[in-house]
């Protein structure tokens, strides 16, 4: 697409996982530029940069498994974490994503989508899948497809016929509802109860239990790259007492707020409204609320001020005809 723009956003939060999954609160805006592209080189830069003006190097980062930001995160004395729920989509297609079922199954409710659209049919159309990062919502059309065979019997004679494909994928729904499930258990200790040495042996012995056992090999297969993963993140660790994140989902969150709150005209591109980023983050810590002056802000703050940090950060004024994505990249500090 002609003028895309991305915004590479790198976060700062605390290194030690204390117990809940992170919160907006925790969060510190350490650095927001602009560009219509980023090279790992320009990442690696930006960290760089980042360091020498916080003046502290970050524990470890975490990111996607993008290839510019695990080329930008590769300074030799940087630790990386990858984000555990895109390494969870990465094994299910590795296991999944070539095999005929998983392929002409997902093909169907594609087509199904558009046939059924603005129909009577249309009430049990199943999710809608990304064609980013499909198997990064897998669950959702999963827990439609079981659903969808659990009150097969209880339908109209009419929207049996229509949908009357799932049952011929139904060990295929079976199968991945098991591993779905088993993914988001894992997945849920580490966020809520932090990565650590004795979490990554509990994950490990949950997926050999429930997911590799006595089952096909494309099964097994994904419960061996699951362990991989695993063992990989530990390696990372510096001493048996370290409790890491390894999500990045605080940034998709703050991304989500973010793009919420902006115009929904995708022509205006990045304006200087991203400065709604470190605010928000700023004011979702309720005892900063309570000393932040906005009277003086209002007073203090000029237009020139907002035109000088949008052109430090490379950001276009409203009315620049571009569209908007995201380049999203965490950077864990010690606070």
């Amino acid at each position: 697409m002609v003028n895309r723009e991305k915004l590479l956003l790198i976060l700062g939060v605390p290194a030690e996982h204390h117990g809940p999954p992170l919160k907006h609160e925790d969060v510190t805006i350490v650095s927001m530029k602009s560009s219509g592209y980023f090279k790992g080189d320009d990442i690696k830069q930006e960290i760089e940069i980042s360091i020498k003006e916080n003046g502290v190097k970050p524990e470890y980062v975490i990111s996607d498994q993008a290839h510019n930001l695990t080329n930008g995160n590769s300074q030799p004395e940087l630790l990386q974490h990858i984000d555990i729920s895109h390494a969870m989509a990465t094994c299910f297609k590795h296991a999944y994503g070539k095999e005929s079922d998983f392929v002409s199954f997902t093909t169907i409710l594609g087509k199904v989508r558009l046939q059924y659209h603005l129909t009577d049919k249309a009430y049990l159309l199943p999710p809608n899948m990304r064609s980013i990062a499909r198997f990064m919502n897998l669950n959702l059309w999963v827990d439609w497809g079981k659903k969808m065979l659990d009150c097969f019997d209880g339908l109209p004679k009419e929207m049996q016929d229509a949908y009357s494909f799932i049952l011929d994928y139904k060990e295929l729904l079976v199968e991945l509802k098991v591993a779905v499930a088993a993914v988001e258990h894992i997945e849920t200790i580490c966020k809520t109860e932090g990565f650590n040495l004795a979490n990554s042996k509990k994950c490990k012995k949950y997926i050999i239990q429930h997911i590799i056992g006595n089952v096909n090999n494309r099964r097994a297969m994904l419960g061996i790259k699951i362990l991989e993963y695993f063992k990989k993140q530990e390696e990372k660790f510096k001493d048996n007492y370290e409790s890491h994140n390894i999500s990045s989902d605080i940034i998709e969150s703050t991304f989500g707020v973010f793009k919420q709150k902006k115009s929904p005209n995708k022509l205006y591109g990045i304006t200087p409204f991203v400065l709604f980023i470190p605010l928000h983050a700023k004011l979702e810590n309720k005892s900063a609320t309570k000393t932040f002056n906005f009277k003086e802000r209002l007073c203090n703050v000029k237009l020139k001020d907002i035109d000088t940090f949008a052109k430090k950060a490379h950001v276009h004024k409203l009315g620049c005809s571009t569209y908007q994505t995201a380049q999203k990249c965490g950077l864990i500090w010690e606070r």
